[in-house]
Order: C-alpha cells, then structure tokens, then sequence
C-alpha cells in the first residue's frame, strides 16, 4: 500500500510540475534564445551587460518572461526608411 500511494503522489507531483511548465510565461535560457532567435552565449552575454529583461532567481539562476521579452523584442524593433534615403547616405 505504501509503494502504491508513493507512486501515485509521485505522478500527480509530475503532472502538476508539467502542467506548470506548459502553462507558464517564464522560461529559461535554452527557450529564451529560440524565442529570440540568437545563440544561448549570445543570451548569456545579453544577461551579463542587462540588455533585456530577466529574473534572477539566485545568484545562478536566471528566467525570463516570455511576455517580457516580447515586448523588449517590440520596443527593439527599427523601422524601414525609405529607399532613397539609404542610398543618398542620408541615414
């Protein structure tokens, strides 16, 4: 009986951690830097010199908000000018 009531709080302790997992806006560096389309050290760096939003959870352990980078993305973003304007040297 003890085996059984072990295994079944095990399995109800897993499916709330990946029902978490699925259902939160923080992730980590792995999921951040595919979010954001650059390379894990390219995240790692951004982190070191605070280029965009992240939790430190600890003194090892950053997260971010996958809300909040989109929005840091959003605010990134530079707009076209028109062509001309390239090509006159004029920005």
């Amino acid at each position: 009986m003890y085996d059984e009531q072990d295994t079944d709080r095990s399995s109800l302790t897993q499916a709330r951690r990946n029902a978490t997992a699925r259902d939160s806006d923080i992730i980590g560096y792995t999921e951040a830097a595919a979010l954001l389309g650059v390379a894990v050290g390219t995240l790692y760096a951004h982190v070191h010199h605070r280029r965009l939003p992240f939790l430190r959870l600890s003194r090892r352990c950053v997260r971010f908000s996958k809300k909040r980078l989109l929005e840091w993305l959003a605010a990134h973003a530079v707009e076209p000018v028109g062509e001309g304007a390239v090509r006159h040297g004029m920005v």
